[in-house]
């Protein structure tokens, strides 16, 4: 019953002989190498605006200010949009 633990134990042994990096010691070192462009520090420059939503004032259905916390809230209704 002995022998199976045993062989088990040169067989991981073994294997991890045969799969370790012995055979890269003693040669020359790699170098880490930087891939793309090393960028210098500048600023990204800015995304270009958004265009805005507007809605004509005849699709203006209904229209309800809140205020909230030193906020105004505006909700409108308007007429459904047609999306391609």
């Amino acid at each position: 019953m002995k022998k199976i633990p045993a062989a088990c134990l040169l067989l991981s042994f073994s294997a991890s002989l045969l799969y370790s990096d012995e055979s890269q010691i003693g040669s020359a070192p790699t170098f880490a190498r930087v891939i793309g462009e090393i960028p210098d520090g500048t600023p990204p420059l800015p995304e270009p605006p958004k265009p805005e939503f507007i809605v004509p004032a005849k699709d203006i259905l209904e229209s309800k200010t809140y205020q909230q916390g030193g906020r105004k809230i505006t909700v409108q209704r308007i007429t459904p949009i047609a999306l391609p």
